[in-house]
């Protein structure tokens, strides 16, 4: 009896070991950010055609995902703050997932891999119909991706990417501390559909939520500056309180608790 309780107690450490919670919030290498929530660093994410240097982190809680990588430069500064001026007033529409699906939430490549074989043919499955078992980020990523158009005979046909239509709300450069961030939050029309949220295993809650992805690079020295620019990309359902915002002023404060912390 007594083995087999020290041989629990061992199983349990390993287990929190491997995966540790951070209940006091996001504990990054790059930064730390004091989200509320359960949240453990989703290695499985990470190894699963994310960029190199990208630390993803995923909260049991809520099923919110959130992504922190270091750039060298800020991107798609043109498309957010032209293409997007009317943010918050415009209808839905694909280019904010294109956006999206560009920057932080790329098809995965088991995804891609699986069905290359098949990209002529008329219909291909849904990320949460092929057999691999996905994740979380599969699950945000399949409500932006609309699938592939093909067009064109056999020997010559072109294949391209669509996107579903999501509301963009926020597309700005904004002052941030002492330096700026270039800040773009969109949001779907309707929920998720119950087949995707039971296949990745999301939160119950997560039911009949719209969702919000945000992408935000902060620029610690501002855009001239030549310290590293700081990205942050999240999928959450609405009703996590999760939003550009909240994530921005977190960033902005730690920042400034780092750079205080290393003079």
């Amino acid at each position: 009896m007594k083995k087999a309780a020290i041989s629990i107690v061992g199983a349990v450490i390993v287990f929190l070991f491997v995966q540790p919670l951070f209940s006091q919030g996001i504990q990054s290498t790059i930064i730390n950010l004091p989200l509320s929530g359960n949240w453990r660093q989703a290695a499985d994410i990470e190894k699963d055609g994310i960029a190199p240097g990208v630390q993803v982190f995923y909260d049991q809680n809520t099923g919110t995902i959130l992504q922190i990588r270091n750039d060298y430069q800020l991107r798609a500064v043109k498309e957010i703050s032209q293409q997007f001026r009317t943010a918050g007033q415009a209808g839905a529409g694909p280019d904010g997932a294109k956006i999206l699906m560009m920057s932080m939430f790329p098809l995965p490549n088991k995804y891609v891999q699986a069905i290359s074989g098949n990209l002529h043919e008329g219909h291909l499955p849904k990320l949460w119909e092929v057999r691999d078992p996905g994740n979380a980020q599969w699950f945000y990523v399949s409500q932006l991706f609309g699938g592939y158009h093909v067009s064109g005979g056999s020997s010559s046909s072109e294949i391209q990417e669509q996107y579903l239509p999501v509301r963009v709300m926020h597309a700005e450069n904004r002052s941030a501390g002492r330096g700026d961030a270039l800040v773009f939050e969109a949001e779907t029309e309707k929920g998720a559909p119950d087949a995707a949220i039971k296949r990745f295993k999301l939160p119950a809650g997560i039911k009949d939520q719209r969702l919000r992805y945000g992408w935000i690079q902060y620029s610690p020295g501002g855009v001239l500056s030549s310290e590293s620019i700081i990205s942050v990309g999240f999928a959450t359902p609405v009703n996590s309180g999760v939003d550009v915002n909240v994530v921005l002023e977190q960033l902005v404060k730690n920042y400034g608790t780092k750079a205080e912390a290393k003079n």
